[in-house]
């Protein structure tokens, strides 16, 4: 078993369908040539590309989503710091790292390998009613406090930042435990995310339009992995 988990770096890009490695070239296509364009640097290209291979991973179940998203989450913490975006880099250093780790210990438990040993797909849970309405409530509470502490650091657009933080820890804890819902929950992350690095990006004008084509492309991605999740696995 454990050389499977090896093998899921290479065998998750096998099966797909043409259209998804379509979406697969696409989206690092237009995130390398807004990088290149907008002269946002190596580190911002590397986070943004990693991050989108690794969400798209994601959405198809894949355990190898792991291996690319605890580079992309390392990077991605560097480049809020220097951005001042408190939150985020907080969130990122002391949650998000860790949770690829914890993550892809928890998925790797949890694979429906194909007859042939060769692919392996991650079994997916849902929520109730009843859980549904605790979870939001508890994070639109989370929200606010996180956002009164960000504004106190002196961060830069505390609500905005604390919103895709506190959105983004849900989200990921979601996905660790497979959670169907993470995806709504990364709609909104995106969204709010895409809203913050436009106002980033126009503020530091050449710099940061590399993250914010890769959040585009997460949300676009979002959307896809709602519409994967949603169907039971057979």
């Amino acid at each position: 078993m454990n050389n499977l988990y090896l093998k899921t770096a290479w065998t998750d890009f096998y099966g797909w369908e043409k259209l998804e490695y379509a979406w697969l070239f696409i989206c690092t296509a237009a995130i390398a040539l807004t990088s290149l364009i907008m002269g946002g640097g190596v580190i911002e290209f590397i986070s943004s590309v990693t991050g989108i291979i690794g969400a798209i991973l994601v959405a198809k179940g894949k355990l190898s989503s792991y291996y690319w998203g605890f580079v992309a989450t390392v990077l991605y913490a560097y480049i809020s710091y220097k951005y001042h975006l408190f939150g985020e880099t907080i969130m990122y250093v002391l949650l998000f790292t860790p949770m690829q780790v914890i993550g892809g210990v928890i998925w790797a438990k949890k694979l429906k390998v194909s007859s042939d040993g060769e692919r392996a797909d991650v079994i997916k849970r849902f929520l109730t009613n009843k859980q549904r309405i605790i979870v939001g409530v508890s994070t639109i509470a989370a929200i606010i406090c996180y956002a009164l502490f960000v504004k106190e650091l002196k961060g830069s657009m505390p609500g905005l930042d604390s919103a895709t933080a506190i959105l983004s820890v849900l989200a990921t804890w979601m996905m660790v435990v497979r959670l169907s819902e993470q995806w709504y929950v990364w709609i909104l992350v995106n969204i709010v995310a895409v809203t913050l690095w436009v106002q980033t990006a126009l503020n530091h004008q050449s710099q940061g339009w590399a993250v914010l084509a890769m959040w585009v492309t997460f949300l676009l991605n979002s959307i896809y992995g709602a519409y994967k999740w949603s169907k039971q696995n057979s």
